[in-house]
C-alpha cells in the first residue's frame, strides 16, 4: 500500500489539533485574563534586607558579587536569563523595618497579590514561615493587605495543602471554587495521542517498503513518549495542570505533627511552604501565591545551615553571616523556579516560568543602616511575555511604585499605578 505524504500530514494535523484539549478542559483552566497567555504571580518576602557588597552582581549574566567571596545571588545563576536584578529602587515615604506593610502596597489599601487575584477571579494563596511571634499577629508580621487590613499567611503547610486540594476557601462575599473533577492534563494528553498511536499502528501494518515503515515507527515512538505510554516509564508522575488527586509532598509530610511556630523548624517549614506554593501554581489551584518567610525583628538562628546567631542581630553588623542567611533564601527561590521551569500545558512551547511573574522582596535595604533606599530586589520569570529579562538594572532613586505597576501590568492589570508615575519601563520587553 502506498501512503501519500499529504495523507500522513493530515493525520498528524488531526492529532495536534486534539492535543491542546488538555489545556482547555477542566475547572482549573480559565485563568488567563482576557484570553491569551496564562498569568501566575509568586511573591517571596524575606526580612532584614541584605549586605550590598554581597548582593549586587557583576552583571546581568554574572552573579558573582562585588565582594568576591560570598554571592547571595549565586544560587540563581542558572536562571539569570529569566531574571531582572534591580538596583536603585526606593520605598518612598517609608522608613526602617516597618516598611514591611508598604513593600507590595506602596501604602495603598490592597497589596499587589490582592489586586491581581481580583483581576484574575481567584483567591490568593498566602503562606507564612513563622510569620510572627508564636501564635500572634502584630505589626512585625504585616505584609499582605486587603481593604486596608493586614492578612496573615497560613503558617501551617499541612493545613495550607489541605485547603487547596479541594479548592481554596472563599473570603467574605466570595464563592468557593469547585473541587477538581474530570481528567487531568496527563489523561487528556494520553487520550488525544492514543488515537494517533492506533492509526500509526494500522499504517505500519499496511505500509509498503522498509523505509516508510521505519519512519512510521519513529513517529509512533515519539507519539508514545508524548502520551506517556512508552517504554521509558510513563508520563508525568504528577500532572502540571488540572490535578485531580491528593498530593504527596515530601517536605509537607516531614513537617506533620511539628510546631509550626517553633524557630527550630523554620528550615523544614520553608521547604514545605515552597513545595505547596509551586504545587498550587503548577496544578492551577490558584494563580497568585505569596510566601512570607519570617517577620521583621525576628531572631531565628539559621542552625540548619550552621549559623546559630539570630537573624535580626546578624543584620546589624555580622555582614558575612547575614549574607549566608540571605543566600539560603536565594537557594529556596531557585528551587521554586526550577519547579516552575517545566512545559506549560496551557501554553504549548513555553514553560510555566515563562508565564510567571516572581518577586523576591524585603522591607529594608541594609539591616545595619536601617534605610529604605536601593532595596535588594529580584524579579524572575517572563511575565507572560511582558518582561525583558537577563538584566542587572542600575537605577537612581526610583519609586518602587513603578515596579509594582509593572508587575501588575505583567499580570494583565491596567490602570493601577500604586500612586506612582507609571510602570518601570526598563523591564518591559
Amino acid at each position: 500500500m502506498s501512503i501519500s505524504r499529504r495523507a500522513l500530514l493530515k493525520g498528524f494535523a488531526g492529532a495536534l489539533a486534539a492535543a491542546p484539549l488538555m489545556s482547555l478542559v477542566g475547572p482549573r483552566r480559565a485563568f488567563a485574563a482576557g484570553g491569551g497567555r496564562p498569568h501566575r504571580l509568586l511573591i517571596m518576602f524575606t526580612p532584614h534586607g541584605a549586605p550590598a557588597e554581597y548582593f549586587w552582581p557583576k552583571s546581568g549574566s554574572d552573579y558573582t558579587s562585588s565582594s568576591g567571596d560570598i554571592s547571595i545571588l549565586a544560587p540563581l545563576q542558572k536562571h539569570a536569563a529569566k531574571i531582572n536584578v534591580v538596583k536603585g529602587i526606593d520605598y518612598v515615604g517609608s522608613d526602617n523595618h516597618y516598611a514591611n506593610k508598604d513593600v507590595i502596597t506602596a501604602k495603598g489599601p490592597d497589596s499587589l497579590d490582592t489586586i491581581v487575584a481580583q483581576k484574575l477571579g481567584v483567591r490568593p494563596l498566602r503562606l507564612g514561615v513563622v510569620p510572627d511571634y508564636a501564635n500572634s499577629f502584630t505589626v512585625d508580621g504585616f505584609f499582605t493587605m486587603e481593604g486596608g487590613k493586614a492578612v496573615q499567611g497560613n503558617p501551617d503547610p499541612v493545613a495550607a495543602l489541605a485547603s487547596i486540594e479541594g479548592g481554596l476557601p472563599a473570603s467574605s462575599g466570595g464563592t468557593t471554587p469547585p473541587a477538581p473533577t474530570g481528567p487531568s492534563a496527563a489523561d487528556l494528553r494520553r487520550a488525544a495521542l492514543g488515537v494517533t498511536s492506533a492509526e500509526l499502528a494500522d499504517l505500519r501494518a499496511k505500509a509498503a517498503g522498509a523505509g516508510l515503515r521505519a519512519r512510521l515507527e519513529q513517529h509512533a515512538s515519539a507519539v508514545s513518549s508524548l502520551a506517556g505510554t512508552g517504554g521509558g516509564g510513563g508520563g508525568p508522575v504528577m500532572p502540571v495542570a488540572g490535578c485531580t488527586s491528593s498530593a504527596t509532598l515530601a517536605a509537607v509530610d516531614k513537617i506533620k505533627g511539628k510546631n509550626v511556630w517553633a524557630q527550630e523548624n523554620f528550615g523544614d517549614l520553608m521547604d514545605a511552604q515552597a513545595e505547596v506554593a509551586t504545587f498550587a501554581l503548577r496544578c492551577g489551584v490558584t494563580r497568585v501565591v505569596t510566601i512570607q518567610a519570617g517577620y521583621v525583628n525576628h531572631g531565628t538562628p539559621f542552625s540548619w545551615i550552621g549559623i546559630n546567631a539570630g537573624h535580626h542581630g546578624l543584620s546589624h553588623g555580622v555582614r558575612d553571616l547575614h549574607a549566608k542567611c540571605q543566600q539560603y533564601f536565594a537557594l529556596k527561590l531557585a528551587t521554586m523556579l526550577d519547579s516552575l521551569d517545566v512545559p506549560d500545558p496551557e501554553d504549548p512551547g513555553r514553560t510555566i516560568l515563562d508565564n510567571t511573574t516572581a518577586l523576591w522582596c524585603t522591607e529594608i535595604a541594609d539591616g545595619q543602616m536601617h534605610n529604605c533606599q536601593s532595596v535588594p530586589m529580584v524579579i524572575a520569570g517572563g511575565g507572560s511575555g511582558y518582561f525583558k529579562t537577563g538584566q542587572y538594572l542600575q537605577l537612581q532613586s526610583v519609586s518602587h511604585a513603578t515596579v509594582l505597576t509593572a508587575l501588575a501590568e505583567s499580570m494583565g492589570v491596567t490602570g493601577q499605578t500604586f500612586g506612582g508615575p507609571g510602570a518601570l519601563k526598563e523591564i518591559k520587553a
